[in-house]
């Protein structure tokens, strides 16, 4: 997952297959309670539906896309952070 939003990030995937991996990858957690991943899975439509905006929009919005998008992706990272046992999260990281 972390390695999912790095490479968000660095622009290396999409915004809108990045969200599609992250959901992915969210329905693969065994332990997770009903409000995280209700606050996981709205960040990342969020960060899906910026993905989908056109470039009209995007021009629209201004700064404010940008930090947006930079925002969820820095809350889905302490999310996912504060998630995961921190062995996994080093590992996650490295990958």
């Amino acid at each position: 997952m972390l390695a999912c939003i790095s490479a968000m990030k660095r622009g290396a995937c999409s915004l809108v297959d990045g969200a599609n991996s992250l959901l992915f990858l969210r329905d693969a957690l065994e332990k997770a309670d009903e409000i995280w991943i209700d606050e996981f899975t709205s960040r990342v439509a969020t960060l899906e539906s910026a993905g989908l905006a056109t470039g009209e929009q995007v021009n629209a919005m201004g700064v404010a896309y940008e930090n947006v998008v930079q925002s969820e992706l820095s809350e889905l990272e302490a999310m996912i952070s504060g998630k995961l046992p921190a062995e996994a999260a080093k590992e996650d990281e490295l990958s």
